[in-house]
């Protein structure tokens, strides 16, 4: 067995281990990592996980670009959530309807997709709208699947923008190839995202929801205090940066070390609210994969895929790849770091469009991550209200919802409507 073999089999092994096991993937990544760095050689004649490799091979695969900009708009958005702002702007959005359920589908999906986009996205986000979402339900009686399956949609707008965990995770592999994707993943996101939107709302009726009186929710809930404000202003001055190109990583720091010293929170809780597992998961496997391109694994995985690939159905493949991994594997963690050099790869032996390879995929991945099996999907699910004692029945119910939704996104991909 070639040593390219052997790293292929571990990244399976990782994959199908921590989908079952519930771990983090990046952990088991790196101890697998430094096994096989034994046997790989480098240049000089010695194995990469000795004294004398330095194990450069492995930590070359660090990115550490995308740990700056990933902590420091954490940093930011956690003030936001500690102090109540991001409620107040759900809440607020809420009071405006006046009672058009119509729109409830339609500003849920706003916040889910706006909030991502500039860095506040992920699942706490998500899981934040979906309680919403079923406390909302339970009060005017509306069915938590027809309105929970098109707020959804709003998942992929938010979270591929180049101020988003997964979007910069994204943009940090394959920048190492070359491709800037940025604008054309978090465009055609939105596009995608708000097709499939209007799709779906029609598909569960939205457009047949009747009024129903004001929502009770309390003046407390949405009274702003100066606090909020100020939290509020930077947010959209953060908007204002990443958008005319500054750089996101020292914009969020910047505005957050703001907020501390004009209201005085406790740093180090701050920081503790940086979500480090998603970090680990990240940052191990990139490590991970870079030892099994150093392994030769990527280069042996490309020439498998080239057996069946071509120029037209190169997009619908990789979308197909994405979807078919992200119910078993987490996309940012596992799936960008394995698969965005093989598409780079094929990309430059095949004269095809690199950027709308690694678009596909990640469109892939998004799409199925609405199943129950998936973290995603798993949110949804937990935040139902309404089947109680029936829980299997919106388990397949969702998904079908998954199925379709793919299928729209390999069709999406076919036509190569990227932007």
């Amino acid at each position: 067995m070639t040593v390219a073999l052997a790293s292929l089999i571990a990244l399976v092994l990782v994959i199908i281990v921590c989908a079952k096991k519930g771990t983090n993937p990046g952990i088991l990544g790196l101890f697998i990592s430094f096994i096989l760095g034994f046997f790989i050689v480098t240049e000089n004649g010695v194995t990469v996980s000795s004294v004398a490799g330095g194990c450069n091979a492995i930590f070359s695969g660090f990115p550490l670009k995308f740990f700056l900009r990933f902590v420091f708009i954490a940093i930011l958005f956690a003030i936001a959530k500690k102090n109540g702002t991001m409620e107040k702007i759900v809440f607020g959005m809420m009071k405006l309807i006046r009672g058009n359920l119509k729109l409830v589908p339609v500003i849920m999906f706003l916040v889910l997709s706006i909030v991502g986009f500039f860095g506040g996205g992920g699942i706490p986000l998500l899981l934040m709208v979906m309680m919403f979402i079923g406390d909302i339900c339970k009060e005017t009686g509306l069915d938590y699947f027809k309105v929970s399956i098109p707020v959804y949609m709003g998942q992929a707008f938010g979270i591929n923008s180049w101020m988003s965990v997964l979007g910069l995770a994204t943009q940090e592999f394959a920048g190492r190839y070359g491709y800037d994707i940025s604008r054309s993943l978090a465009f055609t996101s939105i596009a995608w995202s708000v097709i499939c939107f209007i799709i779906f709302y029609i598909i569960m009726g939205c457009y047949k929801f009747d009024s129903h009186a004001v929502l009770s929710i309390k003046d407390e809930n949405v009274k702003w205090e100066a606090k909020n404000i100020r939290t509020a202003v930077v947010l959209v001055i953060f908007a204002a940066l990443a958008l005319s190109g500054f750089e996101v990583a020292f914009a969020g720091i910047a505005l957050a070390a703001v907020l501390v010293y004009l209201d005085g929170y406790n740093e180090k809780e701050l920081v503790e609210m940086v979500p480090w597992n998603t970090m680990v998961m990240i940052a191990g496997m990139g490590m991970f994969i870079a030892t099994v391109q150093a392994a030769g694994g990527v280069e042996l995985l490309s020439s498998g895929l080239n057996a069946v690939l071509n120029e037209k159905n190169a997009s619908a493949l990789f979308a197909l790849i994405g979807s078919v991994l992200s119910t078993i594997a987490d996309g940012g963690s596992v799936i960008t770091p394995a698969m965005v050099p093989v598409a780079a790869t094929l990309a430059a032996e095949n004269g095809l469009d690199a950027v709308g390879l690694i678009v596909s995929l990640t469109l892939g991945m998004c799409a199925t991550s609405l199943s129950p099996i998936s973290t995603g999907g798993a949110t949804v699910l937990s935040c139902q209200t309404g089947y109680e004692g029936r829980e299997t029945k919106l388990y397949s119910k969702q998904f079908i919802m998954a199925i379709i939704y793919a299928a729209i996104t390999l069709v999406w991909c076919f036509l190569g409507l990227f932007l």
